[in-house]
């Protein structure tokens, strides 16, 4: 899925606000014909429950529209905020941040600067940790 840049330091509060509850995060990404979403979600000791959900987002390929996709990975709330913060205190303007899950190996997040006549990228790989059944 595709976020838009305007929407990056939103995704951080989200993310690092969450972090104080769990130590580990799924992150949900479903294409689907109603729209693209992106799913967070935390859960403490089975206590609670948090999910914030991120709705009419484009997609990153071109697929079948009428079909729907889902994929989901477990990151480290830390190593992701890291990577927020990292890219939020560029000088640079980011323009999109495309999420890509390739599932049981890495959680793919490429940044698109706009830098006047250049389009510059940086890609992140954040590891994934194996989801309980």
């Amino acid at each position: 899925v595709v976020l838009p840049g305007s929407e990056l330091r939103s995704l951080q509060n989200v993310v690092e606000r969450m972090g104080s509850f769990a130590t580990y995060m799924v992150v949900d990404i479903t294409n689907a014909p109603s729209g693209h979403v992106l799913r967070l979600q935390v859960e403490k000791e089975n206590l609670m429950n948090m999910t914030t959900t991120f709705s009419k987002l484009a997609s990153a390929v071109q697929e079948d529209p009428s079909v729907s996709k889902t994929a989901e990975a477990k990151v480290e709330v830390k190593k992701l905020g890291r990577v927020l913060r990292s890219l939020l205190s560029t000088d640079l303007k980011v323009s999109q941040l495309i999420c890509c899950i390739v599932p049981g190996h890495t959680v793919v997040l490429k940044c698109y600067f706009d830098n006047q006549d250049d389009k510059n990228t940086i890609v992140y790989y954040l590891p994934v940790h194996f989801l309980e059944p």
